[in-house]
C-alpha cells in the first residue's frame, strides 16, 4: 500500500540525491550549472527548530528535509544558492525554511519559523535597503504554506498540493536574489495530469514569478524538471542523475568517485 511504500523509501537511512542539468539567465545573459536537491528524513525538534541529535526524551517529530543547491558562474565569480526546508511527513505544515544566496559581493540570508502559533523571520543582508530584520509575520500565517514545501507535498501526496487562487510565501531564494519583500503573496496554483508526468505550477500575482514543476505520476514522484521566471530571468533544472546513498558516512577522499554517479 502507499504507506507502505512511503515508509520502505524515505524510511530506509538513505538519503535521494538528484542532480539537475541547470539553466539561468542572470545579468541578461544564460549560465549552465548544477542543481542537487537532496531529500532525506530526520527527527526534529519543534520547538528549537533543529535536529534532534542527543539520546535524551525530548518529543520529536519526524520530517522529510530539503537541501536544494544552484550554483553557476557569473563572468570571474560564482553564485552559490541553497535552502533548507523541513516538513512532517504526517502531511502537517512545514516548520522551518531558510535560504542564502553568496558571491563574491556578499551574503544574504533569511530564515522563516513556525511555531508557537505563528511564523518568525529573519532576514540578514549586506544589502543597505534589507539590512539586518527580524520580525514575526502577521496572525494569518497558521496555514499559509511555504513554496519551499511543495517539493516536499509533491513526494508525499501530489493530490494534496494547494490549488486555484492561493496565498503563499514565495521561494526564499527567490526573494533574497531579487530583493523581494518577505510576505505572503496571492498566486494561482495548477496541477495537471499527462499520464505519467504530472505538472504543478504556480503564478504569482503581485510578483513577477512563476513556477512549473514536473514530476512523476507514481510513487515516489521523482521530481523530472523545473522551471521559474522571475523579472524576465528564467531557471531552468533538468534531472540527470539520482542515486539513493547515505553520503554522510562517504566523507572521505577516496569517496570522491561517488560523485560520478551524481554528474559531477
Amino acid at each position: 500500500e502507499e504507506h507502505t511504500d512511503y515508509t520502505s523509501y524515505w524510511h530506509a537511512g538513505l538519503a535521494e540525491i538528484s542532480r539537475f542539468a541547470l539553466t539561468m539567465t542572470r545579468y541578461g545573459e544564460e549560465r549552465e550549472g548544477d542543481a542537487v536537491f537532496v531529500f532525506v528524513t530526520e527527527p526534529f525538534l519543534p520547538e528549537a527548530q533543529v535536529k534532534h541529535e542527543r539520546p535524551d526524551e525530548q518529543p520529536d517529530v519526524t520530517v522529510l528535509k530539503l537541501n536544494a543547491t544552484r550554483t553557476f558562474l557569473t563572468g570571474i565569480y560564482p553564485y552559490n544558492l541553497m535552502t533548507s526546508s523541513f516538513v512532517p511527513t504526517d502531511g502537517s505544515p512545514s516548520l522551518k525554511v531558510s535560504a542564502s544566496v553568496t558571491e563574491w559581493c556578499g551574503m544574504a540570508f533569511a530564515q522563516l519559523n513556525r511555531r508557537g502559533g505563528q511564523v518568525e523571520a529573519d532576514i540578514r543582508s549586506y544589502f543597505e535597503r534589507e539590512g539586518d530584520q527580524d520580525f514575526v509575520m502577521d496572525d494569518a500565517m497558521d496555514d499559509v504554506p511555504f513554496e519551499d514545501a511543495l517539493w516536499q507535498e509533491i513526494r508525499r501526496d501530489p493530490s494534496a498540493l494547494p490549488t486555484g487562487d492561493v496565498r503563499l510565501v514565495p521561494a526564499m531564494h527567490a526573494l533574497r536574489l531579487y530583493h523581494e519583500e518577505l510576505r505572503p503573496y496571492e498566486a494561482h496554483a495548477e496541477l495537471v495530469d499527462d499520464g505519467e508526468v504530472s505538472r504543478y505550477s504556480l503564478r504569482y500575482a503581485g510578483l513577477s514569478r512563476h513556477l512549473v514543476i514536473e514530476f512523476m505520476a507514481a510513487f515516489p514522484h521523482a521530481i523530472v524538471s523545473f522551471e521559474e521566471t522571475q523579472n524576465g530571468e528564467t531557471t531552468r533544472g533538468v534531472r540527470t542523475h539520482s542515486i539513493m546513498d547515505a553520503y554522510w558516512s562517504h566523507n572521505s577522499n577516496d569517496d570522491a568517485y561517488l560523485r560520478t554517479a551524481l554528474g559531477l
